[in-house]
This record gives structure tokens, sequence and C-alpha cells, in this order.
């Protein structure tokens, strides 16, 4: 039995009842799925039960495989996770481009390894990285926001099943507040301990068993303007009945045999971790004339597309509805090759201007979807008079590193106004934004889980306020109609997915505008 005695663990504060209890489950499964909300310190359990480990000689190294983004979460020498719970003296060791020391203690105990996936998945860094590794005995691996696993046909899945099973792993984490669907699921557990392909003889049977299909619809070829492409026959060159997906069943047998394996609480179920809530609302802002004019054509065209009779949405329709997008965020463009990306209109950004140069909004948080938008906002802001610090794909390693811990816990700010314009898919996990209470969200994906980790980024330690105001911005028509940012607004109340909905959904959400 490893003794657990938090008393010793020299950190300011001690940790809270959930977080002992995170520390204990860690310590007694060799594969564990923490799956916690959102800032509710994850990372600092992880770090208390590798240098309990540590310290009774059941581990020799830790490795973190993180998204881009989590790399310096954890490998700071200033502010990251380990500099500032590990209680045992540490190296942190970054494996990427630049092999090399991030920090070290003096006369260091426990190695820390951080690398990100997009690094390790390649063939060639993957062979590197498991012969170093192989010269430890005892590692515990740590997958770090672990949706990025979520399709087990994807090659970082793939690299992680390998890097898993190797003799030298013994102990197997993995880090999630939003782990997803069946689907998803299926990927991760069974990377961390082939937990349903055990039960299941493939991912055929397992979807069936959690699935629930709708009945036979014929799929057809369409060409780009969605008509059906036949013979000179006539008939459909090609054709194939497939059922329509509804959603998912028997989620509580999936829970039960998941449920050895995790835990997953809410912030509301964590004693003594200020449960701070996001108050959502949303401000509706006109689209121009022009921009209406526009926007109900390419309407036209996309509810044309979505006629085809194909189940579901094709590539030629999807680029109509993300069009329709475009023009409720000001801009047009970027879909085809040799098509440039046009900046329209102001609406929205203006509208953001306005509200808060007169407030007394100190560190706000935007997020935008797209990319001429998110410069569009900056360049409005800072000319507004708000230091400006921006999070996105593409970024430039120090200027990525810079902006991570801005409005983090115990960072230290210039004084004046800040705003972190950020895109979801790049800022929405692993970061802490927690300085930050006010919150617009000019633009959204279409992925409710992507929402849901960069919705709960402003809830670190260092988020003093009641509330966190969260505010989307809504195009609507010159007299108030609906547009697609309703559609999208109202799906992720419902959390649907939207890449996953039916041609005749769409079809029938447009027509209600």
């Amino acid at each position: 039995m490893i003794e657990i005695n938090p008393s010793r663990w020299v950190q300011n504060p001690p940790p809270l009842p959930h977080q002992l209890t995170g520390v204990k489950a860690l310590v007694t499964h060799k594969a564990f799925f923490l799956g916690d909300r959102p800032r509710t310190m994850k990372s600092r359990q992880v770090v208390d039960a590798a240098c309990t480990l540590y310290e009774a000689g059941e581990i020799d190294l830790v490795v973190v495989i993180a998204p881009v983004s989590g790399r310096g979460v954890w490998g700071n020498a200033k502010l990251g996770q380990v500099k500032r719970w590990s209680w045992k003296r540490a190296r942190v060791f970054e494996f990427h481009q630049k092999q090399r020391d991030l920090w070290k203690d003096e006369r260091p105990e426990l190695t820390w390894v951080v690398t990100n996936y997009d690094f390790v998945r390649s063939e060639k860094h993957l062979k590197e990285f498991l012969a170093r590794l192989g010269n430890y005995k005892s590692v515990m691996l740590v997958f770090d926001e672990s949706k990025a696993l979520g399709n087990h046909t994807s090659l970082q899945s793939k690299m992680a099943m390998q890097l898993r099973w190797s003799p030298f792993v013994s102990r197997c984490v993995m880090l999630n507040g939003t782990p997803g669907g069946p689907y998803k699921q299926w990927s991760q557990f069974n990377i961390l301990d082939h937990v349903f392909d055990r039960r299941h003889k493939s991912f055929i049977t397992f979807k069936w068993r959690y699935t629930k299909y709708g009945p036979l619809e014929l799929k057809t070829l369409t060409d780009k303007d969605g008509k059906v492409i036949r013979n000179k026959e006539g008939k459909p060159v090609w054709q194939k009945a497939i059922h329509a997906f509804e959603g998912y069943k028997n989620l509580d047998k999936l829970s039960k045999i998941t449920a050895p394996y995790c835990l997953m609480r809410e912030r509301k179920d964590c004693p003594g971790l200020k449960d701070v809530p996001v108050v959502s609302s949303f401000k509706e802002v006109q689209l121009s004339k022009e921009s209406w004019r526009m926007y109900r054509e390419l309407k036209r065209e996309a509810i044309i597309a979505l006629s085809s009779g194909e189940m579901y949405v094709s590539a030629n329709a999807g680029v109509r509805l993300m069009r329709l997008s475009q023009l409720c965020s000001g801009h047009l463009g970027g879909f085809e090759e040799g098509e440039a990306t046009r900046w329209l209109s102001d609406e929205k950004v203006d509208w953001l201007v306005e509200e808060l140069k007169d407030s007394e909004i100190e560190n706000v948080l935007v997020w935008c979807h797209f990319t001429l938008q998110r410069k569009r906002v900056a360049e409005l802001l800072a000319q507004a008079g708000f230091t400006v610090h921006q999070f996105h794909g593409g970024q430039k390693r120090e200027e990525r590193k810079a902006a991570e811990f801005v409005f983090a816990e115990d960072a230290v700010r210039c004084l004046g106004r800040h705003a972190m314009i950020a895109q979801p898919q790049a800022g929405g996990m692993a970061v802490d934004f927690s300085a930050a209470s006010d919150v617009y969200r000019m633009s959204s994906d279409y992925n409710w889980e992507t929402f849901a980790q960069s919705n709960d980024r402003p809830l670190g330690p260092a988020q003093k306020a009641e509330f966190v105001s969260s505010t989307d911005i809504v195009a609507t028509g010159p007299d108030g109609q609906r547009t697609m940012d309703h559609v999208v607004l109202e799906a992720r109340e419902e959390k649907r997915n939207l890449e996953r909905q039916t041609t005749q959904w769409w079809r029938t959400e447009l027509e209600a505008e």
C-alpha cells in the first residue's frame, strides 16, 4: 500500500478534498481517466500523484503529451504546473525541434518530459522518442486533453497506442474535461486499457450497440451544383442505402463500463473550489442592407444545394453553409483555389468596440472562429487603447508562449486595459485565461466540444469575479431576421453536433429564417 500523506507536500494552498480523491485514484489505478471539468486543477492531481509514485519507487520518469498550447502550461519555468506543484526536486525536458532542458532544480530527482501530439506522431520523431524512453524502466505516461485521440484511425491515436503499450510504460493517465461521445471514448479508453475492444469484436459492433439509427435511405453521388449524377439510362451512377444517424443510446451501460477507470466531476462537486458560473447572453447586431442582400442570395443557393436528395451535407453544400457564417461575421471567401478572402463590413466589430470603449472592463477575452475577423478585432481594439494579445493557429512559437500566460494565475501585466483575441480551436484547450471575467464570442465553429472547452478557460484559480459574463454577438437582418448565427447558437444550447446534422435538418433551419 502506497502511503499518501498530504501533510508532507510543501505546497500552498494544500490540496482540496476532490484533489486528494483524485490523487488516491491515480496512485491506486495504473490506467486512469481523470475527466473532471476544465479548471478543476486536474494537472495538480497528476503532479501530486507522480511525486508520490516516484517516492514509492513506482516510476522513474513522467512523459506528458499535450496539444501545442499545453506544452508551456506544463513546462514553463515560472508558471508551469510542474514548477508550481512539484514537491520533489524536478527537471523538465522538452522533446521538440530543440531538445533541451526547460528548467531544473538543483540535484533534480524526478524528470518530466513534455512534448505535443503533432510533433511526436511523425514516424521519425516517434522512433527517436521510443528509443530514448527505452532507457527507463517505469514511465508514467500522461495524455493531456486526450480528446485529441478521439479518432481511432488518426496518426496520433495510432502513435498513442504504440507508445502506451511499450514495455517501459507502467502507468497511463488521460486528462480530458470533455471526453466526447461514444465514438471518441472508444479510441481513448482502448488506448488507456483496451476497455472496449476486449468487449466488442470491432468498432462496427460497438457503433451498433451505442448508436441510434433511423430508417434506411438512399445516398447518391451529386455534382458541384448538388444535382444527382446519372448514367445514359438516367439512373444514378452510384447509390447506397444507409441508416441516418439520430443520436446515441445505451449511454447508461457505457458509463457502467468506464466507471471503474475514471472520475468525472463538475465544479459544484468539488468542495472548496469556487464554483464560478458562466452567465451567458447574446446581443443582436443588424447587418447592412448590402450584406443582407448577399446573405439572402447565398442562402437560396445553399437551400438548392441541400435539395440534392443526399442524406448528409456534401462538401459543396458545406461550403455554402460556411459562407453564410462568414457573411454574418463581415467577410467572405477563401474556399476555392485563388479566391481571396474579402473583408466586407464592421457591424459586429463596431458594436464590440463601442461596448468596451466606455466600460470599466480591464481584461477582456474575445473568441473569433475566423482568422480575418480575429485580425480586424485586434486592429480596432488596439486603436481603442487596449494592449492586444492574440492566440491562434500558425503563431510564432515565442508569440504563443507569451500569450499563454497573459491571463493566467500569478501573471504580471503592464498597467492598462488588456484584450486577448483567441481562436477556440487553438486556445480552447489547456490554457488558463482566468484573469478575464468578461468574454465576447464574435463567431463559433460547429463543434460543441470546442465551445465547451473554450467556455471554461476563464474558470481557473485566478478568477476572482462572482460570475463570468459571456456574450455571443449575433448577426440579424436589417429588420431583426434570423441568420446562421442563430442556428449555431441554438444548436449549441441544445448540445447538437452540427457536423452530424442531415441535409433535411439544415434545410428546415434555413427555411425557417
